[in-house]
């Protein structure tokens, strides 16, 4: 049976608009968190990467996504569990959104971080697509567990790589974001069959286009 990899941004919990209110009680010896990227006021392509300083003692990241500066009409609300960032896609071009973010705990909560804004612009510079290098293209007769790697690209902080079973790419057999490495190891891949796979870029202006697609072979299993 087929099934569809979750990526880690799965672990990121979107709520309704409005329910980003303060839970209430005294503020908390958590470090206010502090944005790195985008600049104040960046330009950015339609997906970007929203990123700040971490702080051991959080349990996790609240980050708001607002049309205007006093977050009266929050777009999105994210609990972001796993690192001190988080890719935003589905901006809209000419856009003027703003963010901030806080840590929290069990029982504490830190003040907002300082409000950055960003500008979507059609002509935002993004990474450019990895270059794919192993296996090679048609390669056949590989075993069952498969690394597939690509060049690093500069400026990109992670990769999002899918699998699928077909040329069109639509019977996911992967479907990965968040990769901090220019490769990942594929297992339990089925006898006899085709894999057709392809990564892109995230950098902090969003995702670059698609690499190109390749195509490789598992052995029988006789």
């Amino acid at each position: 049976m087929l099934h569809r990899l979750l990526p880690l941004s799965a672990l990121i919990v979107l709520t309704a608009l409005g329910c980003g209110q303060d839970p209430g009680g005294p503020l908390s010896g958590l470090q206010v968190p502090i944005p790195i990227e985008p600049e104040d006021g960046a330009s950015t392509a339609t997906a970007v990467l929203l990123r700040w300083s971490g702080d051991d003692e959080a349990l996790h990241y609240r980050v708001q996504l607002a049309r205007d500066a006093r977050f009266t009409q929050v777009l999105q609300e994210s609990d972001v569990t796993v690192h001190p960032w988080l890719a935003i896609q589905g901006l809209d071009l000419d856009g003027v959104y703003y963010w901030r973010v806080r840590s929290e705990s069990s029982q504490e909560v830190t003040a907002w971080s300082a409000t950055r804004s960003l500008v979507v612009d059609r002509s935002a510079r993004t990474p450019i697509p990895p270059q794919l290098v192993a296996p090679a293209y048609d390669a056949r007769g590989l075993e069952t567990r498969v690394r597939v790697e690509w060049e690093a690209v500069e400026g990109a902080y992670a990769y999002h790589l899918i699998v699928t079973l077909d040329e069109a790419m639509l019977l996911y057999q992967a479907d990965l974001e968040n990769l901090s490495q220019p490769f990942f190891d594929l297992e339990n891949l089925v006898f006899t069959y085709p894999y057709w796979w392809k990564v892109r870029a995230l950098g902090p202006s969003g995702y670059s286009e698609w690499s190109s697609v390749r195509l490789f072979w598992i052995r029988s299993g006789l």
